[in-house]
């Protein structure tokens, strides 16, 4: 294995992607809602005010929704004063690499060192799918590193003796652990450790119960110090409320097309998808294609039984994948607000399929003892990750002209944002980006809370003649105590609540309010005063 190519040819494959992402943010990471919670809630720690956000009337909120290890990771960095942006970017570019050399290390290890197993590797490194995940400041490149490092630390000794002290299960389970400590679905990386430990070691049954109890139990620790720290401060373990059983059936509904949606992007381009006008059925059959031929390949391979890592490979992949799915789908159903399925949301799975993919291929382009069967096979393996390479430049490049979320060209040379900047900070303001102004300007504005309240209101009015206690920051903009600043994202926010009425409602949000700054992307308002009173 040492002086195997594959071993050189993963690591380039690693630089590759490296490469992209930090191409791919040349503008900063990705910078959106959910990051800004994490950057600044780092910041808070390492001034001593906690794991959690600052609210506008000067309290503090716990760590709401997320995860706490990624912030966690980036406090000490923030204790010295260093741009947490910039920290969060190149730790993510290595992480990117980190998790390309782990795919392409056990693919190779699992083929017993032949060179074109590095094809998982070199699918991660060029995937559309990954390249967006990893440019963004997000915790989902430390949870899939930490996560996939303990299945295949586990997948390593299951044919040793049972442990009886200290050893892998516990390696194992803390790593898997902390990749739910970095994201809570991520908690599906642990049960499919533990169903890996129950079911597939030789040993009697008790030895099996005893090393999947041994993983579950220090997996659970991160998590439980975790919740010991909410309850302790907020006397709750959640910020999310449970559903109804009826709004349950509806959120059922709502997911597949959803689910369905993000996994056709790993077929075609999102683009080509856009075009489409066909049902939601019509656009799932290559998916379910896709998915049949990938589960007919993988029971050739047991089958077959010629290699008994690549089998075990494969199944760990699927037994991931489903639970995973599993996971988001029974937190989908139950908890408000919903969680996006997406494809960051997603990624996890997207690794494990082109992992089983590239897998088969690779048993496939082995099996018959023909070279010229192998170098055509090679040849068509090759344009595979071309044409994933090539979608993943468009994107690239695409990111680096214009920069994400918070850190684009747009946010950064805002009007609106600079006239934020110029307004006393003793001056309270309300806002439909509530973020991007703690991040922008770090300023603290109260939101606009009819867009969260995911309920219409009629008759429409403006901001400041609403319904009385319906938002508090409302009352207060009426009074004069603070300024309104509107993004154009507003129309967007409102399509949730009111549909094809969502412009209308927008427009009239702002009508007859007294403009004191204006831009392309928004404005400043303060209620008028009637003189006449």
């Amino acid at each position: 294995m040492k002086s195997n190519p594959g071993i050189k040819l993963t690591l380039l494959a690693a630089i590759v992607g490296m490469t992209l992402a930090a191409w791919s943010t040349r503008l900063g990471p990705g910078v959106g809602g959910d990051a800004t919670i994490y950057l600044t809630s780092a910041q808070n720690l390492a001034k001593g005010i906690g794991l959690g956000l600052v609210q506008p009337d000067g309290s503090f909120r716990l760590l709401p929704y997320s995860a706490p290890l990624f912030p966690l990771i980036l406090s000490p960095f923030s204790a010295v004063q260093l741009d947490l942006t910039v920290v969060s970017r190149w730790f993510n570019i290595l992480l990117f690499g980190g998790l390309i050399f782990l795919i392409g290390f056990s693919s190779l290890k699992a083929f017993g060192g032949n060179w074109i197993a590095i094809l998982p590797a070199w699918l991660a490194a060029c995937s559309p799918i990954l390249l967006p995940v990893y440019s963004w400041a997000m915790a989902e490149p430390v949870t899939m590193l930490l996560g996939f490092a303990g299945l295949i630390l586990i997948l390593g000794h299951l044919d040793e003796p049972y442990p009886n002290r200290w050893s892998w299960p516990e390696w194992a389970g803390l790593l898997l652990g902390l990749a739910a400590a970095a994201r809570y679905s991520a908690a599906a990386f642990l049960a499919a450790g533990a169903v890996i430990c129950l079911f597939w070691p030789a040993w009697p049954f008790y030895k099996r119960l005893l090393t999947a109890f041994r993983t579950g139990l220090v997996g659970i620790i991160p998590l439980g110090i975790w919740v010991l720290v909410q309850i302790g401060q907020t006397a709750s373990v959640s910020a999310r409320s449970m559903l109804t059983i009826a709004e349950m059936g509806g959120r059922f509904m709502l997911f597949w097309p959803q689910f369905v949606s993000a996994m056709l992007v790993w077929l075609l381009p999102a683009s080509f998808q856009e075009g489409l006008s066909y049902p939601m059925w019509i656009q799932a059959v290559p998916v379910v294609f896709f998915l049949f031929i990938l589960a007919a390949g993988s029971i050739w391979v047991n089958v077959k039984g010629q290699n008994k890592l690549t089998g075990r490979l494969v199944n760990m992949l699927w037994i991931f994948a489903g639970i995973y799915s599993a996971v988001l789908l029974l937190v989908y159903l139950t908890t408000y607000p919903p969680i996006t399925i997406d494809n960051r949301m997603l990624s996890p799975v997207h690794i494990a399929v082109i992992w089983i993919a590239a897998v088969l291929l690779i048993s496939l382009w082995g099996e018959p003892e023909n070279k010229t069967w192998q170098i055509v096979f090679a040849l068509a393996m090759l344009v595979f990750v071309g044409w994933y390479g090539w979608r993943t430049v468009r994107i690239v490049r695409q990111n680096a002209e214009t920069g994400l979320g918070y850190n684009s060209i747009a946010w950064q040379q805002s009007k609106i944002i600079a006239a934020v900047k110029a307004i006393p900070e003793s001056q309270n303001l309300v806002t439909n980006e509530t973020m991007a102004l703690l991040y922008l300007t770090g300023r603290v504005a109260k939101p606009v809370g009819e867009i969260y309240a995911d309920k219409p209101v009629y008759p429409f009015s403006r901001y400041g003649d609403g319904p009385e206690g319906n938002d508090p920051a409302e009352a207060e903009f009426k009074k004069g105590d603070s300024l309104l600043v509107v993004f154009n994202s507003l129309e967007n926010q409102f399509e949730s609540i009111y549909g094809d009425r969502a412009k209308e409602r927008a427009e009239t949000f702002v009508n007859g309010l007294r403009v004191d700054a204006f831009g392309d992307d928004g404005a400043i308002y303060d209620y008028p005063v009637d003189y006449s009173k």
